[in-house]
């Protein structure tokens, strides 16, 4: 019995390991700089982006192999400023894990090519609160061509709990910008979208570029890891996908992502009600997604039947994903009416 369990575990983990690596291939064309930080800061791209290492920051565990760890002092990477680095549809992926003071207000760079004047081009991500006049920390997606600074933000309250958390920015050009918070998305801003940014400065991972805004955001003191800039827009399918795999490699595949378990949910197409039956006794959570990845329901249920409402929303395509402790399954759901 026992080493059928180890057999299982160990095809889970292949089965997450091959979903992983669809999503790499797909988009790998499209990489303009990618560091995973096994024990060297070199880009795994085509472009050859090496980064230049500043301080002494130390290679630990990552979300995948090692990361490296910033102690928010005087730790940083330089990436010299290219060509390629200018964008127009762009997309920011990274997995960041923070080591600072839980809940601490502020601001701190995770990317960023941020400089001081009046027509700098810039953009990144950092964690905090100052520019949003929120309390809590949570990612923030900037970009600016030099005519008007702006940004996207994910309010999620523990983002700064010392766990794993996968912020990505996502701009079309001209049309719009989103961050997305561990899958989800949390904001999307359709004013004053640049056409194209043309870097002022060299990129930055663990600072905020030239100038530091002025003392104002600080250094990164945590382990940064898995960063990725595509030259084209990530959709939400791609994203949610990626992040779930991404987690459950991390947490050994005790997780098993679309597996067979025993979850049903009925009638699909649906009018109204959606009908959830899961045949085990644990509490299982239920999240629904609109096809633009927006979170519009967040419930947990201790029921092996349960019911979900959706009269209030529109007709279209839903993604519900059910999880527990020991699974989660996404299904795609269309509402007739």
């Amino acid at each position: 019995m026992k080493h059928l369990k180890q057999v299982s575990i160990l095809l889970i983990l292949l089965g997450v390991i091959s979903l992983n690596n669809v999503f790499s291939q797909k988009r790998n064309s499209s990489l303009v700089a990618y560091y995973n930080f096994n024990q060297n800061v070199k880009d795994n791209s085509t472009y050859n982006n090496d980064g230049v290492v500043y301080g002494n920051p130390v290679y630990v565990e990552g979300i995948q192999g090692f990361g490296l760890d910033f102690d928010g002092v005087d730790d940083y990477v330089l990436i010299p400023n290219q060509d390629q680095l200018s964008l127009s549809d762009f997309s920011i992926s990274v997995w960041v894990k923070w080591e600072g003071e839980p809940d601490a207000e502020g601001s701190w760079a995770i990317i960023s090519n941020w400089t001081f004047g009046e027509y700098s081009q810039q953009y990144g991500l950092r964690m905090g609160t100052i520019s949003t006049g929120l309390t809590e920390n949570h990612g923030v997606f900037f970009y600016d061509d030099g005519s008007e600074w702006d940004w996207a933000y994910g309010i999620r309250n523990n983002i700064s709990n010392n766990e794993w958390h996968n912020i990505i920015g996502v701009m079309k050009a001209g049309e719009s910008a989103k961050v997305f918070i561990d899958g989800f998305l949390f904001e999307t801003d359709s004013t004053s979208i640049p056409n194209i940014i043309n870097p002022t400065s060299d990129l930055f991972i663990g600072r905020d570029g030239y100038g530091e805004s002025g003392g104002q955001v600080e250094r990164w003191n945590g382990v940064i890891d898995e960063l990725r800039i595509y030259n084209c827009t990530l959709d939400y399918t791609e994203m949610n996908l990626n992040y779930e795999t991404t987690l459950a490699l991390y947490q050994g595949a005790n997780v098993m992502i679309n597996s067979d378990i025993d979850c049903t949910l009925y009638p699909n197409p649906t009018t109204n009600i959606v009908k959830i039956k899961v045949n085990n006794k644990d509490v299982f959570n239920v999240r629904v997604l609109d096809i633009n990845g927006k979170l519009i329901i967040n419930k947990d249920y201790n029921s092996n039947f349960s019911e979900v409402d959706l009269t209030s929303f529109a007709k279209g395509i839903y993604l519900f994903r059910i999880s527990s402790d020991s699974y989660t399954k996404t299904f795609k759901v269309t509402k007739s009416n």
